[in-house]
């Protein structure tokens, strides 16, 4: 059984710089939590499942997890700044083997002899 799956991401962003300059020495640094839903940040993929036995299935999969760009401006030094875009992506694949619990479902009809 074919398969697309979407959701929801949240991260975290830390992004440091250093500069050295004969005489100068400065460094920084800036956190950013992201959170929210496509089209700046999520997770998109598909995959397939297939029924191996009755309570068994493998599955493939892949996962495109991401955080659009944002803008980081460092000031290292009165008027001068460093700005650059800063942007994280995950590929994931993944193989599985699922159990399917059966918990919920309905008790099977007890078997009544007939004479």
């Amino acid at each position: 059984m074919p398969y697309l799956t979407g959701g929801f991401t949240y991260g975290t962003i830390e992004t440091f710089y250093s500069v050295a300059t004969p005489g100068f020495f400065n460094v920084g640094s800036s956190t950013a939590t992201r959170s929210g839903v496509f089209p700046h940040v999520g997770a998109v993929g598909g995959g397939v499942e297939y029924a191996i036995a009755p309570n068994f299935t493998v599955k493939v999969e892949y996962l495109y997890d991401f955080i659009n760009a944002r803008r980081v401006v460092f000031d290292p030094a009165p008027g001068s700044s460093i700005q650059f875009n800063t942007r994280t992506a995950y590929h994931l694949a993944r193989v599985g083997l699922n159990y399917k619990l059966d918990w919920l479902s309905p008790l099977a009809a007890p078997v009544v002899a007939k004479y």
